[in-house]
């Protein structure tokens, strides 16, 4: 049997600072009125690609600016967003989601620039719903009002684990018809 070498490499490397956010929030989802949030994923600023305009969410238990792309705004306020001044924009935004504390932030080219990580988001306010980028570091949410997330994996989902700390001359199928009067030798390689 060949050895097959495996070399893990990090997808990306991030702070303790960081590391400590995820894992205040990893598996969990925010609930408060009017604003739900469904944690993602970890993205690197590389992986958000399209143009962004940032929206704030302020509201009981959170303060966070979000990086929402041009076409999910666009969708969100019926029109198209070139044709508005940033003004105009921030009364479409407010006149939607305003009751729930969402507000226009920056627009432009450079918004989210400053930023390494974001956490991907779906957010639900107001009967409204779209995908977003949580900006980590104006990151402020009170722990009372994130909620275990429920199991979304289906009943029939089986997990197996491989793991060959030593070489065996034994193929897998004879393993699996070993009985528990055999004897098998383990040493170092």
């Amino acid at each position: 049997m060949d050895g097959v070498k495996f070399n893990f490499l990090p997808k990306f490397e991030i702070s303790n600072q960081i590391k400590d956010i995820v894992q205040q929030i990893s598996g969990k989802r925010f609930v408060s009125d009017g604003v739900r949030i469904s944690f993602c994923e970890l993205v690197p600023l590389s992986n958000l690609v399209s143009e962004y305009i940032e929206l704030k969410i302020v509201n009981q238990g959170i303060n966070v600016d979000v990086l929402v792309s041009k076409l999910e705004v666009e969708r969100l306020v019926g029109s198209q967003l070139d044709l508005l001044s940033y003004d105009y924009i921030g009364y479409l935004i407010s006149r939607t989601l305003g009751l729930n504390g969402v507000s226009l932030g920056n627009m432009g080219s450079d918004v989210g620039k400053s930023d390494l990580f974001y956490i991907r988001c779906v957010f639900y306010v107001g009967g409204f719903n779209f995908e977003g980028a949580l900006k980590i570091n104006e990151f402020s949410i009170d722990s009372d009002y994130l909620l275990a997330s429920q199991n979304t994996l289906s009943g029939s989902t089986s997990l197996s684990v491989e793991l060959a700390p030593f070489y065996t001359e034994l193929t897998p199928k004879e393993i699996q018809d070993l009985n528990s009067g055999e004897l098998v030798m383990v040493y170092e390689k």
